[in-house]
């Protein structure tokens, strides 16, 4: 009889579970949402997620499509591997003042890369970017990090934006 009963709680629980699973996969490939598009993290100025929080309080929420934001384009021909970090500072007079209006990461990307951005108010943004080589830069790019030259500047008016980044090495090569 005790045997049954720890059975049925057993068979509800992996029911449970199971439903879980599958409501939480992307539907398109089985995947998360990281498997799909590489996205790590997307995080607003003063610490307020775009929605539900991970490491380090980011999140691994996609874009809308349909929302208006800038669109990052980056490219980089060297060989060192790492995360892609973007970032965009309020202002156009470099260098940039923390915090970054919004911060942005996608694990291992390929380039050319893209990332849109969908939650910055308007205005004008510096835009920094580069690949934390070591995984320990989250903040900013570390002496080994390829990183872009200068700071490009975009104004976000509400509609659909994009800005052109070109990474490099910071032996040069």
């Amino acid at each position: 009889m005790k045997l049954s009963k720890y059975l049925r709680v057993s068979v509800a629980a992996l029911a449970v579970a199971g439903a879980l699973v599958v409501a939480c996969s992307d539907d398109s490939t089985g995947g998360t949402a990281a498997d799909a598009g590489g996205d790590v993290a997307t995080k607003e100025a003063g610490g307020s997620d775009t929605s539900t929080p991970i490491d380090a309080g980011l999140d691994t929420s996609k874009p809308d499509v349909n929302v208006p934001g800038v669109t990052v384009h980056v490219t980089y021909t060297g060989t060192k591997t790492g995360n892609l970090t973007v970032a965009f500072f309020t202002g156009t007079t470099p260098p940039p003042v923390p915090p970054p209006a919004a911060l942005t990461q996608v694990v291992g990307p390929v380039f050319p890369a893209t990332k849109k951005v969908s939650t910055l108010a308007p205005g004008s943004y510096l835009v920094t970017a580069y690949i934390d080589v070591g995984g320990n830069n989250v903040s900013g790019p570390g002496p080994e990090d390829p990183k872009q030259v200068g700071f490009p500047t975009v104004t976000f008016a509400g509609a659909d934006v994009s800005v052109d980044i070109v990474l490099t090495d910071p032996d040069g090569g």
